[in-house]
């Protein structure tokens, strides 16, 4: 076995063994723990670290990619998306909090998680989500609307546009990954 074998097996190794003590301090912790996460796609990294390179002196380079392949009640979705990291710094801050802010409030965060389900009637997402009013419903559907996380299709039919299905759950993963990696400490 070549040295750089033996260091990628090594390196596997040990990302192994992070992720399992990871599940287990989750475990004592008594909280659900993440899935495994998957192994890393070199060949991947390399096309975006070629694409948007890093570590170049007096830049701010690199990039950021994801992708998603998500079986819905209206279809297959299948998204693959890479942004430059520069390109990322200079997106407007107002419209990032406006999706942020949309989706941070737990009633429409499980607005959303319905809607990724599939579409729902505004009746159905009241039983559903369990607000009070239709009222306050069409105050949480407002600001999705208008964040454009959700669309509106009809009088009171409401669906996540299979553009933005993965994104959502793209935010949703980061944001768990966050959380968990503060829980953990």
């Amino acid at each position: 076995m070549s040295n750089d074998a033996s260091a990628q097996t090594e390196d596997d190794f040990e990302q192994r063994l992070t992720a399992v003590e990871a599940r287990l301090r989750a475990l004592e912790a008594g909280r659900t723990p993440p899935a495994p996460a998957p192994q890393i796609d070199m060949e991947l990294l390399n096309g975006l670290r070629e694409r948007s390179p890093v570590g170049v002196p007096g830049s701010f380079g690199g990039g950021v990619m994801y992708a998603g392949a998500v079986a819905t009640p209206s279809g297959d979705v299948v998204w693959q998306i890479e942004r430059p990291t520069i390109g990322l710094m200079a997106v407007p801050v107002e419209r990032i909090v406006q999706v942020l802010a949309a989706l941070g409030s737990a009633p429409r965060l499980q607005i959303v998680r319905a809607l990724v389900a599939g579409p729902r009637t505004s009746q159905q997402l009241q039983e559903l989500i369990g607000i009070g009013s239709p009222g306050q419903l069409y105050h949480h559907l407002k600001d999705l609307l208008a964040a454009g996380v959700i669309e509106q299709r009809g009088r009171s039919d409401y669906r996540i546009a299979p553009r933005t299905v993965v994104p959502l759950l793209v935010i949703i993963a980061a944001t768990y990954d966050i959380a968990d990696n503060a829980a953990s400490g």
